[in-house]
């Protein structure tokens, strides 16, 4: 917008905001998913937009809801998890297990 000899320059703040969401989102979508507390939110409806736009800019179909819980979630509907992503999931797990194992027990 030009006014006079002055150039005056709008910025939407909602798609600001939604384009640096989609930055960040778009690392944890690398894994399928991402769930977030609706708390932990600013505007639910922004982080929504902003998981969407996080898979368009990669290519990804992503699907994005608000469950009953109380929590805001986005997933990668083409996902495909590769055998090493898988492989260190597991290992996840085990390490879990693992450290629950040598836990002390408690009485009942």
């Amino acid at each position: 917008m030009v006014t006079g000899n002055r150039r005056t320059t709008v910025v939407d703040l909602r798609d600001a905001r939604v384009r640096r969401l989609a930055d960040g989102l778009a690392v944890d979508l690398e894994d399928g998913h991402v769930i977030v507390d609706v708390d932990e939110v600013d505007d639910v409806s922004a982080w929504r937009a902003a998981a969407r736009a996080a898979g368009r800019a990669r290519g990804w179909r992503v699907r994005t809801g608000v469950s009953p819980h109380g929590r805001v979630w986005a997933c990668r509907e083409d996902f495909e998890p590769s055998r090493a992503w898988l492989a260190a999931k597991a290992a996840l797990v085990r390490r879990s297990l693992e450290a629950i194992r040598r836990e002390p027990q408690r009485p009942s």
